[in-house]
């Protein structure tokens, strides 16, 4: 399915909230690039972002989860070029 994505560095967990929930697509992520790691949001209207979650938190040694609509975590080892590649697989 079609993943829209977004990045707000530096921005809290709020803000990427509020982002996301202007967002319009079946599959929405935004993460928030910092000193220290990447903070995310991921959130569906029709499908289950737990995979994608899951796959995420092991690529880039995370932390997280949520609901089937709606979750978040924490990135330790965030790299913006492998997290596009990375879906792009799931997205297939």
């Amino acid at each position: 399915g079609e993943i829209l994505c977004g990045f707000v560095p530096d921005a809290t967990f709020d803000g990427l909230q509020t982002c996301i929930n202007s967002m319009e697509a079946p599959f929405k992520l935004v993460f928030a690039p910092n000193s220290d790691g990447c903070l995310y949001v991921a959130a569906s209207e029709s499908g289950d972002v737990r995979p994608l979650i899951q796959a995420i938190n092991q690529a880039f040694n995370g932390r997280g989860g949520g609901k089937p609509n709606y979750g978040q975590g924490k990135l330790m080892d965030f790299d913006r070029t492998r997290l596009m590649e990375l879906l792009d697989q799931v997205s297939e």
